[in-house]
């Protein structure tokens, strides 16, 4: 008896084997090799996901600081613009006030000063040479004292002895009405 068909079968069982063996690491190689692309498209999709997260991010930083210099942009040049009417209010203020109606204004003026007023002197303290004649209209055989005042048209109308004092100028009118006064501007320069 010989060796030969006794080594015949065993290579050829050994080839089936390792057949066997190749098969299933090209099929684990497959898998592995799937497995792997699987993977890698995952990390490329979480990396794009990511990447477009980052970018809405930076888009919308970029939107709300935009936005922000442009409301800052806006109040500025609304400011410049309010400052230029409020001081060409001033230039043109004695000019208007030199007409009949300043002196109608100036006179309801320094009687609804003159009401708040106790009985009794008062010193009246303004520019307008014709504040003695309107405080004599608005309150007869009432004593007044005029005395020079600073730039702003209107009047400064005080107690003689100090104790009540109204301050009934256009710089203070507008100081005060300032927020109205601008936003009805504003919206009159929206609506034109």
């Amino acid at each position: 008896m010989t060796d030969a068909p006794f080594l015949g079968q065993l290579r050829a069982t050994a080839r089936a084997e390792a057949d066997t063996r190749r098969a299933a690491a090209g099929t684990e190689a497959q898998r592995l090799l799937l497995a792997a692309q699987e993977r890698l498209a995952r990390q490329r999709s979480l990396a794009i996901d990511g990447r477009r997260a980052d970018l809405a991010r930076e888009r919308d930083r970029r939107l709300d600081a935009a936005r922000a210099e442009a409301g800052r942009s806006t109040l500025a040049a609304r400011e410049r613009f309010l400052e230029r009417v409020f001081s060409s209010v001033h230039v043109r203020a004695p000019a208007q006030l030199a007409q009949p109606e300043g002196a109608e204004w100036l006179a309801r003026t320094v009687t609804d000063a003159l009401s708040y007023l106790p009985d009794g002197p008062v010193v009246v303290r303004t520019g307008d040479s014709r504040a003695i004649t309107i405080v004599g209209n608005a309150a007869p055989g009432r004593s007044a004292a005029v005395e020079p005042a600073g730039d702003s048209p209107g009047a400064v109308v005080e107690a003689a002895d100090g104790s009540v004092r109204v301050v009934a100028t256009l710089d203070r009118f507008l100081r005060a009405e300032r927020p109205r006064l601008a936003l009805a501007l504003v919206s009159l320069v929206r609506t034109t």
